[in-house]
């Protein structure tokens, strides 16, 4: 039988790429889904759809990645002992 991407997530974890971007889902508790990035632990969004969670994360990254660059000219360069960037 085919069973719906809900309950299908309800089993296991689902990883799901749409060629650019790599999500992994689990049900909300209020309904949909929690999408959230291997390749990124602060990318998380909500969606009722996958065609909406990529949408909505890619504007997520997108607003990670000017968040961070601007935190990078605000501090400038990160640097240690052990690191530079």
């Amino acid at each position: 039988t085919i069973r719906s991407m809900s309950e299908c997530a309800n089993d296991i974890d689902i990883t799901v790429s749409d060629g650019r971007l790599v999500l992994t889902l689990e049900p909300a508790e209020e309904g949909g889904f929690v999408f959230t990035s291997p390749m990124d632990p602060e990318l998380i969004t909500q969606a009722e759809t996958l065609h909406e969670a990529f949408e909505s994360a890619r504007d997520a990254a997108a607003a990670l990645h000017e968040s961070r660059e601007s935190l990078v000219k605000r501090e400038g360069a990160f640097s240690g002992p052990d690191c530079e960037i």
